[in-house]
């Protein structure tokens, strides 16, 4: 029964070691690549320009831990009461393979969201304005 224990625990410390891993190798291509949208176009997501590509940094729980990942988004805007808002939609890629769990959200039928963490785009920004913001093809 030890002996269980102890390959399982293996695996996970393992498990977690390539993650950590991975979570360098991104972290050193968005440093050399890509640059905070708080630099570039300031605070407010509502100042980002239609069509910028961004890579959202979000947090993921699994089980016991928690777990960073990273969106390939294309920021978009929309009407509410108080006046234009940023959201972002989903677009991934070969390279940003993700989905958010927002991408189905089975009750509004949308496949967008606000824009709630980090953001990075670009040193030179990326535009793709062929996204739409709702399911209603």
């Amino acid at each position: 029964m030890e002996e269980k224990i102890s390959i399982l625990e293996d695996i996970d410390r393992r498990t977690r070691q390539k993650e950590k891993m991975e979570e360098a190798r991104i972290r050193d291509k968005l440093d050399r690549e890509y640059v905070n949208t708080c630099k570039m176009f300031g605070h407010s997501p509502d100042r980002l320009p239609d069509g910028l590509v961004v890579i959202e940094q979000a947090t993921k729980y699994m089980q016991d831990r928690q777990k960073t990942v990273y969106y390939r988004c294309v920021v978009g805007h929309h009407k509410t009461v108080s006046g234009m808002m940023a959201h972002l939609i989903s677009a991934p890629d070969e390279e940003w393979p993700e989905e958010p769990s927002w991408q189905y959200d089975k009750w509004n039928k949308c496949r967008w969201s606000y824009p709630h963490w980090m953001l990075w785009t670009r040193k030179e920004p990326e535009y793709e304005h062929e996204t739409k913001w709702a399911n209603d093809d």
